[in-house]
């Protein structure tokens, strides 16, 4: 059995001519061969036909600029943070002076219903003085069943009622018969810094001061 090109007789080669064998290089020989071609490191790309540096064609790897992003995506989460507050404090504002020493602390209540404009005043629970800018009237099943109506624990309490409009405190003094649960009745002045709109009906949300 021919072993090369000069043990075939038909590609033997003429008489006297010089007779090289190449070995194969096989596998291990290949994979060297492959990995110098890639040539990867931290300067190059591992694109064999490019030289051009990797912070180069790549420039979101540099440091600086990792630090530049930080700093705008931090600069970015205080403007946003800014805008909820000011978002936030405007309906939050309170309604001026009116609002000190309106009703009393410790009303354990908190409702979710409309609000109306309150156009009769009973003054059931007799806490209404002249001189009430901001006053309401919280619904039956809330204020509670007493024979006594002035003996409700919710009579001439503080409530913070807050609205589309704005936010306002105002201080109890009736029984709303027209209002269903977690419904009220708020003075004009009051119902206007919570509403925005001039139609009774607006959703607001109520707590005690």
């Amino acid at each position: 059995m021919p072993h090369g090109p000069g043990d075939d007789p038909i590609f033997a080669p003429p008489p006297g001519a010089a007779v090289s064998y190449t070995r194969s290089p096989g596998i291990k020989g290949w994979f060297q061969r492959w990995f110098s071609l890639m040539n990867i490191n931290a300067y190059h790309t591992i694109d064999p036909n490019s030289s051009q540096p990797a912070r180069l064609r790549f420039p979101w790897l540099s440091r600086h600029y990792l630090i530049i992003s930080i700093a705008v995506c931090l600069i970015l989460l205080v403007v946003v943070a800014l805008l909820l507050y000011l978002a936030l404090s405007k309906h939050g504002q309170p309604c001026g002076p009116a609002c000190l020493g309106v009703g009393e602390s410790g009303l354990y209540l908190t409702g979710f219903g409309q609000a109306q404009e309150l156009t009769q005043l009973n003054n059931t629970c007799k806490s209404h003085a002249s001189s009430d800018v901001y006053y309401a009237a919280i619904n039956h099943e809330q204020y509670g069943q007493y024979d006594d109506l002035r003996q409700s624990p919710v009579c001439g309490k503080c409530i913070r009622v807050y609205g589309p409009a704005g936010t306002i405190q105002a201080k109890i003094v009736d029984r709303c018969e027209g209002c269903s649960y977690g419904g009220l009745a708020l003075s004009t002045p009051a119902f206007r810094i919570v509403s925005d709109t001039d139609h009774t009906g607006v959703p607001v949300r109520w707590e005690g001061c």
